[in-house]
């Protein structure tokens, strides 16, 4: 389990993923959202929204990448 966890790990796959997702709900949710809400979209949403969402989005690429190997040990055994 913890080869397949580290093999996981070493493949860069994972970060392009969470970037591209990040990206997407960054969009979505800092642009997308507000401009059909009518609300003002600031430097400062644009900042915060990119920093939470690049963060958000890693770690949605990791989690989405280790998950085959915590689901495969659970019909493993």
């Amino acid at each position: 389990m913890k080869d397949r966890i580290k093999k996981n790990i070493k493949d860069p796959r994972w970060i392009i993923e969470g970037i591209i997702w990040g990206m997407i709900m960054w969009v979505f949710v800092t642009l997308i959202v507000p401009l059909f809400k009518g609300s003002p979209i600031t430097s400062e949403d644009l900042i915060a929204g990119a920093v939470t969402w690049l963060i958000g989005g890693l770690f949605f690429g990791f989690v989405m990448h280790i998950w085959p190997g915590i689901s495969a040990r659970r019909y493993d055994s």
